[in-house]
């Protein structure tokens, strides 16, 4: 099914894309933050950063879920894959 090879795509591209971001991101924070003077303002944007990584996360993990409980056709015809193809032996 057209709509589960999508899913697994995203899964495949957006899991690891997201955790390099979000684990780099992080990093860079803890370090800005145990700096011995630390500049807040970078702090704020790497904050920031997170935030929006968090929200493609949310966003990205909603769609995934939409994709597999609507299972939308894609352009795929259901009645053309389902077809029966013995009908005339019967």
């Amino acid at each position: 099914m057209r709509w589960f090879v999508l899913k697994m795509v995203l899964i495949a591209v957006c899991v690891p894309g997201l955790h390099l971001f979000m684990s780099s991101r992080a990093r860079a924070l803890r370090a800005v933050l145990n700096a011995s003077t630390p500049d807040l303002q970078s702090a704020a944007f790497l904050w920031h950063q997170m935030l929006a990584g968090t929200i493609a996360a949310l966003t990205f993990a909603v769609v995934v879920i939409v994709l597999g409980r609507v299972k939308p056709r894609l352009g795929q015809d259901y009645a053309r894959t389902f077809s029966r193809h013995d009908e005339g032996s019967g």
